[in-house]
């Protein structure tokens, strides 16, 4: 199988080059942009990288010379994106812009003869009971999902929940609190939340792609609901570290988030969170996809525990923890 892959060098993108290349041998074509940190694929077997600005030219000068080298892609997954950012109009302009761009060149080239997976976000869906997303991310996702479904090309669109793992540092912050005994929890105490390890994301992507499924939105979750009180003790578990739970209110958060954002704008730095962000994250997630279950089964290798362990042992690699 012959894979391209734009936003290879992320934190999900690495974990799709590597499921990719060890567990289905696929040969990858990673796209990533000039000066990318590569430093997570560059020795993956089975992987070629090509750089790209991801315009309208570069775009199809590269899947031009891939094509005229390797021939036609049996899978495209498009992983590129934004997730960042205080500016609305910036995730319209990379999350639906460049999907634009990549399904054109697609058309333009013929450089995909089999599917185009979308990787997009459960924000897309909204948080349980509110019809819709209820951030400019989350507008942005659900509009580049119609540019693919428009395409006419065979697509599957994945929605991913909360993507947790090594290499990723959201969660990075949260182990060193526990460790140093206090669970920060700057949401409701009883919001009902979902996960997903970034390989099970990327293990499913590849193997449903692979299968018969076409034409399709595929949510993407481990397939249980978790309470800070679940997490808490998931990670004082594998810490082995007992903490105190420290609810900080909604409305003292979201002043700090706001004066962050306020010296943002004056020293140019983009907060990690906004507020728009937190409430979106702070919401219940626990969404009913059993009738999807039921026809498309998902393969989950990571529970919380184990996934976490995992994670752990990653951060203490890196001296993180």
């Amino acid at each position: 199988m012959k894979i391209l892959i734009t936003g290879a060098n992320g934190f999900l993108g690495s974990w799709l080059c590597q499921v990719a290349t060890e567990l289905h041998s696929a040969r990858v074509f990673a796209l990533v942009r000039p000066k990318a940190n590569i430093g997570q694929i560059q020795n993956l077997d089975g992987l070629q990288i090509l750089q790209s600005d991801y315009s309208e030219l570069s775009l199809n000068e590269v899947l031009t010379k891939l094509l005229n080298e390797e021939g036609a892609m049996d899978l495209m997954i498009h992983n590129a994106g934004l997730t960042k950012s205080i500016h609305r109009e910036a995730f319209f302009k990379i999350n639906v812009g460049l999907t634009n761009r990549v399904v054109q060149a697609i058309q333009e080239t013929g450089i995909l003869t089999g599917k185009l997976a979308y990787v997009s976000s459960q924000a897309a869906l909204g948080p349980v009971g509110l019809n819709g997303p209820v951030s400019a991310y989350g507008d942005s996702k659900l509009a580049a999902e119609q540019v693919i479904m428009n395409s006419g090309l065979n697509y599957l669109i994945y929605r991913p929940t909360g993507i947790y793992g090594p290499r990723d540092n959201e969660f990075l912050a949260l182990f060193q609190s526990v460790k140093m005994g206090l669970y920060p929890c700057a949401a409701p105490k009883n919001q009902k939340m979902t996960l997903i390890h970034a390989f099970d994301v990327a293990n499913n992507v590849i193997t449903l792609s692979s299968q018969d499924f076409t034409n399709k939105i595929i949510h993407l979750e481990d397939g249980k609901v978790y309470s800070h009180s679940g997490m808490k003790a998931a990670i004082e578990k594998v810490l082995n570290k007992r903490s105190l739970m420290l609810v900080i209110p909604i409305w003292l958060t979201r002043l700090s988030l706001r004066t962050i954002k306020f010296f943002g704008s004056i020293f140019g730095f983009e907060p990690i969170l906004t507020v728009e962000k937190h409430n979106e994250i702070t919401k219940d997630w626990d969404h009913d996809f059993s009738l999807e279950r039921k026809e498309i089964p998902l393969s989950i290798k990571f529970d919380l525990h184990s996934g976490f362990a995992n994670t752990y042992e990653h951060y203490k690699s890196e001296n993180l923890v």
